[in-house]
């Protein structure tokens, strides 16, 4: 089943639906990652929390495109958490509904993204 109108914020709740398994749906973690040799998102000294949303049919499937996506960007991953369906009752900020709706409305299982990075100093 194709949904063809852009989705209302109160669709975004992604409840149960009647859509099919082979439906991906909207998921969110929280990625901690460091920089590789190359990287030009973060200096060699800083790491970085982020919110990573995809399309995706489970958990496993997240993680792999974040995995591949992290690979892209030169970045390690450090630690992954809180990997879950979207929702709206976990009262997201602008940002990552923003993210939502588009990854939603633009129904592209390739497209990984991501919000802010919430930076740290490492300890070398």
């Amino acid at each position: 089943m194709r949904q063809q109108d852009t989705p209302s914020r109160d669709s975004l709740s992604f409840q149960k639906s009647t859509y099919t398994s082979s439906v991906k749906k909207v998921w969110i973690g929280v990625v901690s990652v460091l920089p590789r040799d190359g990287c030009e998102l973060l200096s060699a000294h800083r790491g970085a929390y982020v919110n990573f949303l995809t399309l995706a049919g489970d958990e496993a499937e997240y993680r792999s495109k974040v995995t591949s996506a992290l690979a892209y960007y030169r970045l390690e991953l450090h630690g992954l958490e809180n990997v879950r369906l979207f929702t709206l009752s976990d009262n997201p900020g602008e940002e990552l509904i923003s993210i939502a709706e588009e990854l939603q409305r633009d129904n592209n299982p390739q497209h990984v993204r991501f919000g802010t990075f919430h930076t740290f100093e490492r300890v070398m």
